[in-house]
């Protein structure tokens, strides 16, 4: 169990069941069902992220049309009903084979208010490159794909994994992070490191830094955001067991580094972490699974805890997702993998938790949530290899 962390209340039981018996229907929120719209209907999809442009959802995901051949990227429109408003989804096809379920390899995807776009990144050529594609408002993709990497051309040559990619309008950029993978010029396993983009597609000025985070041991899984007023980076990201959360100022300097979660129970390398900054509070929102063990944490901009740790307990899967929720108390939505379905439930501002309101049908994997008009959750799901979406209502 984390440190001072605690077990909520057990998930409904009458959910679960009734999830378990509608298998492929759909939703079950507060205990009413919403039918869930399939988006594929053959091949292997995985790894879903949407978000909300204020009029349609934009959707990305991979894609492999059978277990022979090699992923694609691919991105969608869809309106609030899940009808799909273009017909061409595929971007790029990778250079290297991508097993279904590898996680990991793909950002989140961001909307950009200000230049009405959409941005995503891709750990391409087995994780050599960073691949940066910003697509407009009808998901096509703008200019040519903005390629970081690789650093060296001596062998080997560092991995780029766990990609997070963030939109800062107070200083009009893009910046993605990840963690570069043990090198022989590098002093330590792993490190921290962001590049940075501008809305043109271009490098902005010192597009590579280095984030001189303080990690003896093996840096893991990385997540970024931007106070979008004083243009300060928040990245969170393992440390060995720990669970670390670094400021960087908008000149790429380090500002502080604060350990916040700690004393896991298992020993597993299958991570995931998500920081999302709360405009309402302006607190930092962090979530994190260590092996299967899910728990989350509100911070403080000066990075002093504003929470104690909350537990949500143990089997959940390494993918998951979290957005900002913003109305009345609450501040995020939370959807996780455990067993053969996923949950959401909102997190109140001032930590405080409610029980589940979302149980999806069984096999359920990968969730990506988005919000409308910040009240209404929307999930992308897959479901035996399909791509699912719906609305938790």
């Amino acid at each position: 169990m984390v440190t001072n962390g605690r077990v909520p209340r057990e998930v409904k039981i009458h959910l679960v069941i009734q999830a378990t018996v509608l298998a492929m229907t759909g939703f079950l929120f507060s205990g009413c069902t919403t039918q869930g719209k399939k988006l594929t209907t053959s091949g292997y999809a995985w790894e879903p992220q949407i978000a909300w442009n204020g009029s349609h959802f934009g959707m990305v995901y991979f894609h492999r049309p059978d277990s022979k051949s090699s992923a694609s990227v691919h991105a969608v429109k869809i309106d609030l009903k899940g009808n799909l408003l273009q017909s061409k989804p595929k971007l790029a096809q990778l250079a290297y084979q991508l097993s279904y379920g590898d996680p990991y390899r793909i950002s989140n995807l961001v909307w950009n208010p200000n230049n009405k776009q959409f941005a995503f990144a891709v750990a391409a050529k087995d994780g050599k490159e960073v691949t940066v594609f910003l697509l407009d408002a009808n998901c096509s993709v703008i200019g040519k794909p903005l390629v970081f990497g690789p650093l060296f051309k001596t062998p080997p040559l560092r991995n780029y994994i766990d990609l997070s990619l963030t939109w800062n309008p107070a200083i009009k950029e893009y910046a993605v992070a990840y963690i570069l993978e043990k090198h022989p010029y590098m002093t330590v396993n792993s490190e921290v490191a962001m590049s940075r983009f501008t809305p043109q597609g271009k490098v902005a000025q010192a597009g590579f830094v280095f984030i001189p985070f303080s990690c003896s041991q093996d840096c893991s899984r990385t997540s970024i955001t931007a106070d979008p007023k004083a243009g300060h980076y928040a990245i969170a990201y393992f440390c060995g067991k720990d669970v670390m959360l670094g400021f960087v100022d908008k000149t790429y300097l380090k500002k502080s580094e604060h350990k916040i979660m700690s004393g896991w129970q298992s020993n597993s390398d299958a991570d995931a972490i998500r920081v999302v900054y709360d405009k309402e509070s302006g607190q930092y929102v962090v979530a994190a699974i260590k092996g299967t063990e899910l728990a989350y944490q509100i911070i403080h901009a000066n990075g002093k805890t504003a929470s104690q740790v909350f537990v949500r307990g143990k089997g959940y899967e390494p993918v998951f997702s979290l957005d900002k929720l913003g109305y009345a108390k609450h501040s995020q939505f939370v959807c996780a993998t455990k067993g053969s379905q996923v949950f959401g439930w909102p997190i109140y501002s001032t930590g405080h938790e409610k029980t589940d309101l979302v149980a999806l049908a069984s096999s359920t994997k990968h969730p990506s949530v988005a919000l409308v008009n910040v009240l209404t959750p929307y999930i992308a799901w897959i479901e035996s290899g399909l791509l699912w979406f719906g609305e938790a209502n």
